[in-house]
C-alpha cells in the first residue's frame, strides 16, 4: 500500500530527527558506551524508517519502525543486525546501488528511487532518503533511512509518458498527414484510424458509410492493430432503430460494457461476440448537417471505460474525416480533368513527344517542359534555331538548315523530318520533327512536336541487320544442302577411284614410273576427301553428344603447334584465363578451328604482325544473336589479328564456302566455313569485326560448371 508523505509529516518528520540528532549528539557525549535514542516518535511515522549503526562490520540495521514492516512485510526481529541489501533483488538498479555506496563513504546524504522486493517477493518502488547523524566529533554515528512505496506514482508516470509517446506518434501522423496533399481519400481516412488506435490504444477502428437511401452502415474501412482489413459488415436501420437514431441526432454511443448495455442500444450481439469486443465508442460523422457515417472505436476483452477526453477526441477524428469527404467531393471534377491531363503527359513522356514554338522572324524557340525527356536534363533547352542546328549531327545540319528555311516560306504548310543530334557525348539520338506555319500572338510561327524516335530508328537498322543475318543463315544453309548432296555423291565416286588406284600401285614394281603416277592419283583422291570431309563438317548443324574438355588444355595444346605452323615474322599472343571452363566439346574439331582461325591471320598479314587469342567467360547477353530470355553462360575464343582488314562487302560472304579474299592457289576458301559449321554443332555463336588494322573472330561456346567435372569425376 502506498504511502505519499505530507508536509504536515515532513515537519514531524524534521522535528523527530532533530530530537534524534540532539539524544545521540548529547548522550553520546556522557556516555559513548550506551547511546540512547529517543525512538518513540519515529513509530507514529506513515513512511518507512531505518537506523543503521556505521560502527559496527557491514553496517546493520538497529532500529525500524511499523510503518517499514508495513511496507515490506518484514518483522523487526527479522531485519535487526542485518545490512540492507535483504531488499535488493535482480530488478534493482546497480546505479541507485552505486549513488547509495558513494554517498556513505563521503557521509553525506542522497535520495533514490529503486525497484526492491517485499518479503513475499513482490516488487515495488521504493523511494530512499539516507543521512548520516553525526556525533560531537563530526563523525557518521548512525545512518538514518525513510522510505516511501511510490509504485502508484512511478506506474501514473509511466502511463502519462505512454500517453505522451501516443500522442506525439497521432500529432505526427496527422503532420504528415496534412504535409502530403497526394494521399488519397482512402488513405487519409486510414491515417486518421491509425491515430486514433494509438491514441486510445484500440485494437480496432474503423469508418462505416451512410448508403444515399440513408438506411444502411457498411463498413468500408477496418484497422486492425495497425493493419487494414475488409469487414463488408452492414448495420439495417430497420433492424437498429435505437441505434440509428441516436446517430442521426449527432449523438456519440459510448458502451462500457456490453454485456449490461448491448440490449438497451439494440446493436448486434453476434458481431461484438465474434470479434471478442467488451466495449464500443460510436461517433457520428455530419456533413452539411446531415449523418454521413460513423467512425467505431472497439475494445478487445473486457470493459473499458469512455471518458470525456475520449470523447472530445472521438469528435476531432470524425470532424477531419468529414472534411476528407467533403474535400474529396470538392475535387473530384478537378480531378477527372487532372486526371485527363495527367494521361496526355504521360502519353508525351512514353512517346518522348514534346512541343516547341518557333517565332522564326525573332528567330525564338519556346519548347514545352516534356522537352527535357527529349533533350535531357543535361543539356540547356536551344533558345534560337542555330542553338538546335548545332546540337545536330554534322551530316545532317545542312540538310536540316534547308528543310527550317523552306518551312519559313509562304505556301508551305508542313515541315517534317528526322535528324540525328549529338546531345552529350556518345550519345546521339534520332528526333522527328513536325511542325506547320501557324499565327500566334500576331506573329508568324511554326508549331509543332519533337519526339524522340531512336528506339525506332534503331530497332529498324537491328531489323534489317537481322534480316541480313536471317538471309545470310537460309543462304548458308541452302550451300550447305546443295554442299553435302555433292560431297556424298563426289565421295561415292572418289571411294573406287582411290581404291582401283591402290589395286594398281600394288602391281607396280618400285622402279616402274607407273607407281609414281599412281601414288599422284591417290594423294589427289585423298586430298579431295580432305576437301568433301570439310564440305561435310560445314553442311551438318546438328549438335551431337560431346564429352566434357577442358576447353583451356586443349587451346594450351593446339597453341604449341600452332606456333610451329605460323610465320617467323608473326608474334603470337596469348591470354588465356585461369579459371578453367568445361566444354561438352570435341576436342580435335575445337583445335581445328583455333588451326583454322590462326592460319587464316597468318596469311592475311604480310611482314610482321601480331595475333591474339583469348579465352574468357560471357554472358548470353553478348552473343550477336542474344534473346534476354536465355540464362546460359558462355566462353569466348577470340583470335585477333593487325592485319589490313576485310572490305565491308566481303564480310557478309566471309562464311560461303569456297569464298576466299586470297589469291587463286592460296586458300581453299573452307577454313571459315568449316569454323562456322564446327561452332553450330556445339550450339555456339560466330561474329567477325573488322576494321583497318584490326580483325577479330569471336567463339561464343555454352560451358558446364566446373561442378560438371568433379561430378563426372566422382561416378
Amino acid at each position: 500500500m502506498e504511502s505519499l508523505l505530507p508536509i504536515a509529516t515532513v515537519l514531524v518528520l524534521i522535528c523527530a530527527f532533530a530530537s534524534l540528532a540532539y539524544v545521540v549528539v548529547y548522550k553520546s557525549s556522557h556516555d559513548s558506551n550506551k547511546p540512547q535514542l529517543d525512538l518513540a516518535s519515529f513509530d507514529n511515522l506513515p513512511v518507512g524508517v531505518l537506523i543503521s549503526d556505521p560502527s559496527q562490520v557491514d553496517n546493520p540495521i538497529v532500529y525500524g519502525n511499523s510503518a517499514f514492516s508495513l511496507i515490506t512485510g518484514y518483522s523487526r526481529s527479522e531485519i535487526y543486525g542485518q545490512n540492507c541489501r535483504f531488499l535488493q533483488g535482480s530488478d534493482t538498479q546497480q546505479t541507485g546501488i552505486s549513488t547509495i555506496r558513494e554517498s556513505i563513504a563521503e557521509n553525506r546524504a542522497c535520495t533514490v528511487t529503486l525497484r526492491n522486493y517485499r518479503k513475499d517477493g513482490t516488487l515495488f518502488w521504493n523511494e530512499v532518503t539516507i543521512s548520516p547523524i553525526f556525533d560531537s566529533n563530526g563523525q557518521p554515528k548512525f545512518y538514518l533511512g525513510i522510505q516511501q512505496d511510490v509504485t502508484n506514482r512511478q506506474k501514473n508516470a509511466a502511463d502519462l509518458v505512454e500517453q505522451n509517446q501516443r500522442l506525439a506518434t497521432s500529432q505526427g501522423l496527422l503532420l504528415e498527414l496534412v504535409r502530403d496533399a497526394s494521399t488519397t481519400l482512402d488513405e487519409t481516412l486510414e491515417k486518421y484510424l491509425s491515430v486514433a488506435a494509438i491514441q486510445l490504444a484500440m485494437s480496432r477502428t474503423g469508418i462505416w458509410q451512410l448508403d444515399d437511401k440513408r438506411e444502411l452502415l457498411t463498413c468500408t474501412l477496418m484497422i486492425r492493430n495497425g493493419e487494414s482489413i475488409t469487414e463488408n459488415t452492414t448495420m439495417v436501420a430497420a433492424d437498429h432503430p435505437l441505434f440509428f437514431s441516436a446517430l442521426h441526432n449527432n449523438q456519440i454511443i459510448s458502451v462500457s460494457n456490453l454485456d449490461d448495455e448491448l440490449s438497451y442500444l439494440d446493436l448486434d450481439l453476434d458481431y461484438m461476440i465474434d470479434r471478442n469486443i467488451g466495449a464500443v465508442l460510436y461517433a457520428p460523422i455530419n456533413i452539411n448537417g446531415e449523418l454521413s457515417g460513423v467512425i467505431s472505436l472497439e475494445h478487445s476483452g473486457g470493459p473499458r471505460q469512455w471518458n470525456r477526453e475520449d470523447r472530445e477526441f472521438s469528435r476531432y477524428i470524425t470532424d477531419l474525416c468529414a472534411v476528407a469527404f467533403i474535400s474529396d467531393e470538392n475535387q473530384t471534377t478537378r480531378a477527372k480533368l487532372d486526371e485527363i491531363e495527367s494521361l496526355l503527359a504521360e502519353a508525351r513522356k512514353i512517346g518522348q513527344l514534346g512541343s516547341f514554338i518557333w517565332y522564326f522572324e525573332d528567330d525564338q524557340l519556346v519548347f514545352s517542359n516534356e522537352i527535357v525527356e527529349v533533350l535531357g536534363t543535361e543539356n540547356p533547352i536551344p533558345q534560337n534555331i542555330q542553338e538546335l542546328c548545332d546540337r545536330i549531327n554534322p551530316i545532317n545540319q545542312q540538310e536540316f538548315i534547308e528543310d527550317a528555311h523552306e518551312a519559313t516560306q509562304l505556301g508551305r504548310r508542313r515541315w517534317q523530318g528526322t535528324y540525328s543530334f549529338n546531345w552529350a557525348e556518345n550519345d546521339t539520338r534520332y528526333c522527328e520533327l513536325v511542325a506547320q506555319q501557324s499565327i500566334l500572338d500576331g506573329r508568324p510561327a511554326l508549331k509543332g512536336t519533337v519526339q524522340d524516335v531512336t528506339r525506332r530508328i534503331r530497332t529498324e537498322k537491328e531489323n534489317k541487320v537481322l534480316q541480313q543475318r536471317l538471309l545470310q543463315s537460309e543462304k548458308l544453309e541452302t550451300i550447305g544442302t546443295l554442299a553435302r548432296g555433292v560431297a556424298h555423291d563426289f565421295n561415292n565416286l572418289l571411294t573406287p577411284l582411290i581404291g582401283y588406284a591402290e589395286l594398281l600401285a600394288a602391281d607396280f614394281q618400285e622402279e616402274d614410273r607407273r607407281l609414281t603416277y599412281t601414288g599422284q592419283i591417290i594423294q589427289s583422291g585423298l586430298r579431295a576427301k580432305h576437301l568433301i570431309e570439310q564440305l561435310l563438317t560445314f553442311s551438318l548443324h546438328q549438335q551431337t553428344n560431346n564429352p566434357l574438355v577442358d576447353i583451356h588444355a586443349v587451346m594450351e595444346d593446339i597453341l604449341q603447334s600452332i606456333r610451329l605452323k605460323i610465320k617467323s615474322t608473326i608474334m603470337l599472343e596469348t591470354n588465356l584465363e585461369e579459371d578453367s571452363r568445361t566444354l561438352r566439346a570435341n576436342s580435335g574439331q575445337i583445335r581445328q578451328i583455333l588451326m583454322n582461325l590462326c592460319l587464316n591471320a597468318d596469311a592475311a598479314m604480310k611482314g610482321n604482325g601480331v595475333i591474339n587469342v583469348k579465352l574468357y567467360p560471357e554472358t548470353a547477353a553478348a552473343l550477336p544473336r542474344s534473346h534476354e530470355s536465355d540464362d546460359r553462360a558462355f566462353v569466348a575464343i577470340e583470335v585477333q589479328d593487325n592485319g589490313p582488314g576485310i572490305d565491308e562487302t566481303y564480310i557478309k560472304h566471309i562464311f560461303e564456302p569456297f569464298f576466299t579474299t586470297q589469291g587463286i592457289g592460296e586458300g581453299s576458301g573452307l577454313g571459315l566455313s568449316v569454323v562456322h559449321g564446327i561452332v553450330k554443332q556445339h550450339g555456339g555463336e560466330i561474329e567477325i569485326t573488322s576494321v583497318p588494322g584490326r580483325t577479330a573472330v569471336t567463339i561464343y561456346l555454352p560451358f558446364e560448371p566446373k561442378t560438371a567435372t568433379k561430378n563426372l569425376a566422382n561416378r
